[in-house]
């Protein structure tokens, strides 16, 4: 049976930290796992330069400075562990440092050959000792030489196979036995593969298949459909049809259901192991243990909304999720059927847009707030009794009682953003997208609404074609992905540091997203460049607590 580990540990969030609310440090994809034999000591890196390990007790990101799709690590000490990466070679000695960068060297899988020894295969093959790489020599170069190696593995020093793909030969098994490099079998359908050694026998999964190979030859194994091996020593291991398996006495016997993210894996004795995948999956199996529940799906969140009291908010194409005791759950009792386009808090309520209408959330019951006269799909609130809802041709005022029209938009445009401060709106009114007009777009600039207490509306071209506007610390900002502006002295000031998709103002100033592992910290005098454990494409903040959402997870910082 298997057992999934849990890895929210929210107590143990460092200060100031973006931490994943919902069990998984991470949602990245993860490629590659480690753990050192006799030991709870365990690694996991994926895309993104994403790495992760395991204390005994919890998951935890480690930072490594690199935004390289990381597929391989292999843990030689607790202070001497190495990552590959497309284009990039890493070494751990306490802290990750890059060892080696060639951009389009493709380096390949790492393998132990011996103890405290690793080859590096790929285009630009290494011999990996002491936390130094030298070129790796000899006839074994040929292992990696004749092009792509999808997957290797050492059964021996002189005893290695490789799995290349080779614009000459097709799909070609090469085994390394000391002394020279021969071609075992060739060629064979796959698009995935892996290789694992059990007791000197290299079994190689593909596709379609499953062989068992000796320095002889390979014969092929009966196995589950589409199955995919996973590395280790002990007996044979595979992922098929959502289970995992383990060959006993000539056949596989299932030992129980696998994440649906899960697709690779590392087994460490017959009955316990390490399986990864999407989405950050994370799941260690043992014999004899129940199977958990999951993590909360949440989707892919587009939506977020807090308040000072702890309480937040999240939306996607699943549905609307509320934070409280400590974990998500789905709020069950909205009155609409479709998406969520729009939500913000207006004091201690919840304001939502979905199905073109504006809808109130107070103590928990909801009420549409907007007839069907005008379609809406934005919202801005300023307090219980100041809430602006905005569409294509309206942008209407919440006193409390009854809504106000404030103003028409001009010909051809239509309202998207919306902020301000308790005296002074702004409204980005915009032309068509290129990519959203039947037809040809208007080619007009976008223009922002300023309306300030005792004056005359009044208009101010934006700067391109901004996908967010927001006050940060007193100042106007508008972002889009090349560029960001501050609106200062009567201008815009082009701020490159800062280009993103989405602005989120913090209590120090703001953060710009651009819906990857990264994202541009402004505290109101320099720009930081911060590393996320996820993708985040939203964010809110409510006093000193700062939310982001994205795939599938929400992050939160607090003090």
């Amino acid at each position: 049976m298997l057992t999934a580990i849990v890895c929210a540990a929210l107590a143990s969030c460092p200060p100031n930290t973006f931490c994943s609310t919902t069990g998984r440090p991470t949602t990245a994809t993860l490629l590659g796992a480690a753990i050192r034999p006799g030991s709870d000591d365990a690694w996991v890196v994926g895309e993104s330069g994403t790495a992760m390990r395991w204390n005994g007790s919890d998951w935890q990101l480690v930072p490594t400075g690199s935004t390289d799709r990381l597929h391989e690590v292999v843990a030689l000490g607790p202070d001497d562990v190495w990552a590959s990466g497309n284009d990039s070679l890493l070494h751990f000695d306490g802290a990750w440092r890059q060892v080696t960068s060639a951009r389009d060297a493709l380096f390949g899988p790492l393998v132990q050959v011996r103890p405290g020894v690793v080859w590096l295969l790929g285009r630009s093959p290494h011999v990996l000792e002491g936390g130094r790489a030298t070129p790796l020599t000899g006839p074994a170069v040929s292992l990696s030489a004749e092009g792509y190696v999808i997957s290797a593995a050492a059964c021996a020093p002189d005893d290695v196979w490789s799995l290349v793909r080779s614009p000459r030969a097709g799909l070609i098994l090469l085994h390394w036995n000391g002394a020279t490099v021969k071609t075992l079998r060739q060629p064979f359908r796959l698009e995935v593969g892996a290789i694992a050694c059990v007791e000197r026998v290299a079994w190689v999964s593909t596709d379609d298949s499953l062989l068992a190979c000796s320095a002889s030859g390979c014969d092929v194994v009966v196995a589950p459909k589409a199955p995919r091996l996973i590395e280790g020593r002990s007996a044979p291991h595979l992922i098929a049809e959502g289970r995992l398996w383990r060959r006993e006495k000539g056949s596989f016997r299932e030992l129980g259901p696998v994440l649906p993210e899960v697709f690779a894996g590392l087994a460490i004795g017959s009955d316990r192991g390490l399986l990864y995948g999407r989405s950050g999956a994370v799941q260690f199996f043992e014999a004899g243990r129940p199977v958990p529940s999951r993590v909360v799906a949440l989707g892919r969140l587009s939506r977020a909304a807090a308040t000072e009291d702890g309480r937040a908010w999240v939306a996607s194409e699943l549905g609307l999720f509320i934070w409280k005791a400590n974990r998500w759950a789905r709020d069950v009792a909205v009155p609409w059927k479709g998406p969520v386009e729009a939500l913000a808090t207006a004091g201690a309520d919840l304001w939502a847009v979905a199905d073109g209408h504006a809808y109130r959330s107070a103590q928990a019951r909801w009420r549409q707030m907007t007839d069907d006269s005008v379609a809406v799909h934005g919202l801005f609130a300023r307090g219980p009794s100041d809430v602006f809802a905005f569409g294509h041709q309206t942008l209407r005022h919440w006193d409390g009682r009854a809504w106000r029209e404030v103003v028409k938009t001009k010909p051809g445009f239509s309202w998207r953003r919306v902020t301000g401060s308790s005296a002074t709106l702004y409204a980005l009114a915009a032309g068509p997208r290129p990519e959203e007009a039947d037809g040809p777009s208007t080619g007009l600039p976008d223009e922002i609404l300023v309306l300030e207490p005792g004056a005359q509306p009044r208009w101010m071209k934006a700067p391109g074609r901004p996908r967010d506007l927001a006050l940060v610390r007193g100042a106007l900002w508008s972002t889009s992905p090349s560029f960001a502006a501050q609106w200062s002295e009567g201008q815009w000031v082009p701020v490159r540091e800062a280009a993103g998709t989405a602005i989120v103002p913090t209590p120090q100033g703001a953060l710009f997203l651009n819906d990857s592992l990264r994202a541009t910290e402004w505290d109101g005098e320099r720009f930081t460049v911060l590393t996320l454990p996820g993708p985040a494409r939203v964010g809110v903040s409510s006093g000193s607590t700062v939310w982001l959402a994205g795939d599938e997870s929400v992050f939160r910082r607090m003090p």
